[in-house]
């Protein structure tokens, strides 16, 4: 992150930098873990890595294969409902709405 406030800097006008943080209580998670989560919301295409400059708009990573978003969500104690065997066709509607 502090590569792109390096970068930004250069730009003349606003800036705007989004990022993911992970909230270990309301995500139910181990906050050692927090690094962890953050790569793999990117490794399942939860969250993409883009940056624009000037109205053009690049992807930073695209990683080249996928895995699966179940690997996010089950690392998250708010998501616990969804592995439950009577969920188990939530997470199929689920897995249809990603990146394959």
């Amino acid at each position: 992150m502090i590569n792109k406030f390096e970068k930004a800097k250069h730009y003349k006008g606003p800036k705007l930098f989004i990022n993911l943080s992970p909230c270990p209580p309301g995500w139910h998670t181990d906050p050692s873990h927090s690094a962890k989560l953050a790569k793999l919301a990117v490794d399942t295409g939860v969250w993409a890595l883009k940056e624009a400059v000037y109205g053009e708009i690049s992807h930073t990573i695209i990683p080249q294969k996928f895995k699966p978003v179940e690997e996010y969500l089950r690392e998250q104690g708010r998501f616990a409902h969804l592995f439950q065997p009577v969920r188990q066709l939530g997470m199929t509607h689920i897995f249809c709405w990603t990146p394959c």
